[in-house]
């Protein structure tokens, strides 16, 4: 049986519940195949991926997506009640209305459907319009949303290969990434893609620095605009930008003229992402960013979420459910991260304190199991640097995130029904 205080307060106002009161043996067999089965590919992986990168990373896509799918047998629901009548919410818009009534109406669309919905700028249900240009279906839809999920692992792959300058690493990000406690509870729902579209620019600033064509920041400004306009709440990971920022200026790949660029190309591009969509189809995204927040604020104080509480309760529900291991790892780097090269200790310290700075702004209170899978795909970026030598310890750490994720998605229900 697992903690209960790892999900939720019932005090504060949120907790996840149980649909079973302990781990089915059923679960436990399926926890130890996959780990059995996953130990060695971890080894295999360490070992092939600095001859043969772009082949591991296809193998592991594959893997992970077997992987998830047979997590995902031992849950209380199937992925495609999940999509069709599940949390998500955005679906029901998506097959109502059309992409430009949704940017034209939204303020008056979204009252009429679920609380996500209306707490939600529109981004979302303009993904489900994308998904559904493709199909119909919604298995076929929920397959198609792990898939894009999954792409965040090749982000992954690339921003931590490029930091530590080690395929190793990356492949320890890759993984770490694939089989995230957290964002396997919660599959097929919008939450498992947002780390997609905030790693999405943080590798393209990265591509800047390296390169220094002024095109990459263009796409930086147009992908922080889709970012806002699906979930707003992954910009606190500007400090983790910044930190990229200063080690490439501190190793000299970027003079203080591109620094300069930077803070002017980016807004300038969001500006104009901006203004073409409030033009051509009157939404208003500043406006629409407002309304969300007092909305955030307005839910806490009727399901008297206490800011207090949520203090402390968000950390511990945030950490244990990225994974224990992840999470140990996590805290002794950044506690020893002195002892680290000057370029490391930034992005760690920069991670830490982006999730203590969204923690202290407590708008989100509760849930964050959920609204926080993003900053768990953070966390796991200093915990690839230190795994990328370390193969064994990967082996068990992703062992043992396997049985974890096992026990709670048999237990809890994190994708509740309406």
């Amino acid at each position: 049986m697992l903690y209960d205080g790892f999900f939720g307060s019932e005090a504060g106002g949120w907790v996840y519940p149980r649909f079973y009161s302990g781990v089915r043996p059923i679960a436990w067999a399926v926890g130890w195949a996959l780990a059995v089965t996953a130990v060695p590919c971890v080894l295999l992986g360490h070992r092939y991926v600095t001859s043969s990168p772009r082949l591991v990373v296809a193998l592991w896509l594959l893997v992970g997506l077997g992987v998830q799918l047979a997590l995902w047998s031992v849950a209380s629901t199937d992925l495609a009640t999940a999509v069709a009548d599940g949390s998500n919410g955005f679906y029901a818009v998506a097959t109502q209305h059309g992409p430009a009534e949704v940017l034209r109406d939204y303020r008056t669309i979204s009252p009429a459907h679920s609380f996500h919905v209306s707490a939600n700028l529109a981004g979302k249900v303009l993904f489900f319009h994308a998904l559904r240009a493709v199909t119909d279906s919604p298995q076929v839809t929920a397959l198609l949303i792990l898939c894009v999920s999954n792409l965040g692992g090749v982000l992954a792959y690339e921003i931590v290969r490029e930091l530590y300058g080690s395929p190793r690493a990356g492949h320890a990000a890759l993984v770490l990434y694939l089989l995230l406690p957290s964002k396997v509870y919660f599959f097929p729902l919008m939450n498992t893609v947002t780390p997609v579209f905030i790693l999405l620019p943080l590798w393209l600033l990265m591509r800047y620095c390296a390169t220094g064509r002024i095109g990459w920041l263009v796409a930086v400004g147009g992908s922080l605009f889709w970012l806002v306009l699906f979930d707003p709440v992954p910009l606190v990971t500007g400090l983790v930008f910044l930190a990229v920022l200063w080690r490439a200026f501190a190793r000299g790949e970027l003079s203080r003229r591109g620094l300069v660029v930077v803070f002017v190309v980016v807004p300038a591009a969001f500006v104009a992402c901006a203004w073409a969509v409030q033009f051509a189809f009157g939404y208003d995204i500043v406006e629409a960013l407002r309304f969300a927040l007092h909305h955030a604020s307005e839910f806490n104080e009727l399901n008297q979420r206490p800011y207090g509480l949520w203090l402390a309760q968000n950390l511990i529900d945030f950490f244990a459910n990225i994974g224990v291991g992840t999470s140990a790892i996590f805290l002794a780097v950044a506690v020893t991260t002195v002892c680290r090269p000057v370029t490391e200790r930034a992005v760690t310290l920069s991670v830490l304190a982006a999730v203590l700075a969204l923690d202290a702004l407590g708008v989100n209170r509760g849930e964050v199991i959920r609204l926080w899978i993003f900053l768990g795909a953070f966390v796991q970026i200093p915990v690839a640097g230190f795994l990328a030598e370390r193969p064994r310890v990967l082996a068990a750490l992703t062992a043992a995130h396997l049985l974890q994720a096992c026990a709670a998605i048999s237990t809890r229900e994190f994708v509740a029904l309406w």
